[in-house]
């Protein structure tokens, strides 16, 4: 079994691992079916809500970089792929984390950050996504930051190991100005000769950090700068704990002032571009002028950040072509109708019950000039959701999320993009329209088939999936 439990696995191979099942069905079965609504339908041995974009995003990783959503301490670090994760859990499928775990991004982060009870609760729409990365590095620049990053995180790791400690009691001691030795035995309870190897190992540590803060100030070309680590108190902590080891005030305050100017350089650079313009977003409410508006993350492979391997197989591609297909010949429809539409294009046995009977041999027709890729059988999934986000992303079609329906309508690149795929689906999509407008006569026949109740069922579990509404 999976270090992610079992997922979507049906009751009986659950069953299986009896210890662990017993333990689920006496502790949260009850509870769950006490609830009302999708939540008491769901399956109970299962997560309720699993993040299916995150797992499909980082499935081919061997590890993500993770944060705590609250806390006070900056600590990042990388974990297994396979991991469950928490709601109180960020996870991050980049590889930055000499950039992340820097004091350049410690202070960026606590200064757009809201607090709570003290502790930072980080945000990654205000401090991350507004965090301007260094921009242009070359090969051997990103390599030395990677290793750099690799050398810090692995001390540490080595430094929590010796002493048995987590990432927030490592750094209460790495931020000690006079640590003393039995401040580590106290924290710790190892035997001295272990907490007098660690205190050496947290002197590293610092000297790690500094190293590490430098080749980032390097990254960004702004050697001029010194950054003059020590131990210095930092007004966004509260009074009682405001001591830690980081960069100078004014150094601080000069990185800060960069970073806000790197920012606004590329906000402009975006708009120039017309990204902006094409996004349609909305304008923002009234801000400072301090106060940073750039929203992109330059330089990154946006593919690592969204679901992003997409589409990776011929068979999205298919359904990235028969989806646009329908947006082309069906404008304005629905989230939840666009879904029917795709979902009868891709299942030629459900269109072809669906079609009246004089639809029949028009439809074999142009399955045979349909590549196979766009086909799928029984429950497998189309991946809409990500097919739908990737064409947005592609400004290919423009979905309003105002609304409850979710329409989705005919984007500014459609053509454009379109014309990276096959365009064989077409005539299949035709039938797929047809078939979906008999979908609502047929919901309301009591005297279907079993065969049609079976389809409209298959259809109303992906809507809930979903989240959809007609």
């Amino acid at each position: 079994m999976s270090e992610k439990s079992w997922e979507d696995q049906p009751i009986e191979k659950a069953t299986e691992y009896e210890e662990c099942f017993s333990i689920i069905e006496e502790k949260v079965k009850l509870e769950r079916n006490s609830k009302g609504g999708e939540i008491a339908a769901a399956p109970w041995w299962q997560f309720w809500r699993i993040r299916d974009d995150l797992y499909r995003t980082i499935a081919r990783m061997d590890r993500v970089l993770v944060h705590t959503r609250v806390t006070k301490t900056h600590a990042f670090t990388y974990i297994k792929s396979k991991s469950v994760f928490s709601d109180a859990t960020i996870v991050f499928a980049i590889p930055y984390f000499s950039v992340l775990q820097s004091n350049f991004h410690e202070h960026w982060a606590w200064n757009y950050s809201s607090s709570m009870k003290g502790d930072r609760r980080y945000a990654p729409t205000d401090c991350f996504e507004t965090f301007p990365f260094p921009q242009h590095l070359n090969t051997e620049q990103k390599a030395k930051l990677e290793a750099i990053g690799e050398g810090y995180h692995e001390h540490r790791r080595h430094l929590m190991l010796s002493l048995q400690v987590g990432l927030t009691k490592t750094y209460n001691l790495f931020h000690e100005k006079d640590l003393p030795i039995a401040n580590i035995e106290k924290v710790s309870k190892q035997p001295k000769e272990v907490c007098e190897k660690g205190y050496q190992d947290i002197l590293k540590l610092r000297e790690l950090h500094i190293e590490m803060d430098n080749a980032v100030l390097s990254a960004y070309g702004w050697t001029d700068l010194n950054l003059a680590h020590d131990f210095y108190e930092v007004d966004y902590l509260p009074e009682n704990d405001r001591i830690r080891f980081t960069i100078s005030p004014d150094a601080r305050r000069e990185v800060f002032k960069r970073l806000l100017k790197l920012n606004h350089e590329i906000r402009e650079q975006e708009e120039k571009a017309g990204l902006w313009d094409k996004k349609k977003v909305a304008k923002p409410k009234a801000i400072k002028p301090e106060e940073t508006i750039m929203s992109l993350l330059p330089e990154f492979d946006i593919s690592v950040l969204t679901a992003t391997s997409y589409p990776s197989t011929e068979k999205d591609k298919a359904i990235c072509a028969a989806a646009l297909a329908i947006v082309e010949q069906a404008d304005g429809l629905s989230s939840m109708d666009h879904l029917d539409a795709l979902l009868l294009a891709s299942h030629p046995e459900w269109c072809k019950m669906i079609l009246e009977a004089n639809d029949h041999a028009g439809f074999k027709k142009a399955l045979s000039s349909t590549s196979k890729d766009l086909f799928v059988t029984g429950g497998n999934s189309i991946r809409w959701k990500d097919c739908r986000d990737y064409l947005e992303q592609r400004y290919a079609i423009s979905v309003n999320h105002s609304q409850k329906k979710q329409p989705i309508k005919v984007g500014g690149d459609l053509l454009k993009v379109k014309a990276s795929f096959a365009r064989d689906a077409d005539k299949v999509v035709e039938y797929a329209l047809k078939a979906l407008k008999r979908i609502q006569i047929i919901r309301e026949d009591v005297l279907i088939s079993q065969e049609l109740k079976n389809i409209i069922i298959g259809m109303e579990q992906q809507h809930k999936q979903y989240a959809l509404v007609a």
